[in-house]
């Protein structure tokens, strides 16, 4: 998938990946290559589990990340 970079605007974002690590300065179009990047680990490892408690495990940490990204705040 390619991103349209007529929809950058200059706003910057913070992401927090799954492992709580946080990612600044990103452009929305690195916010999509992120986004596709983590998605695909996390149905590969989801996917992959040895069993499923293990694929739960997974997947519910995915879904306890979903307040991870903000604009970030710059001395502009």
């Amino acid at each position: 998938m390619s991103f349209d970079a007529s929809y950058e605007d200059g706003t910057l974002y913070m992401v927090t990946d799954v492992n709580n690590v946080e990612h600044h300065m990103m452009s929305k179009a690195d916010v999509v290559e992120f986004a596709e990047k983590e998605l695909s680990e996390t149905l590969n490892s989801i996917l992959n589990a040895n069993d499923g408690e293990e694929s739960f495990e997974k997947a519910k940490a995915y879904f306890e990340q979903f307040s991870a990204i903000m604009e970030e705040e710059t001395d502009e």
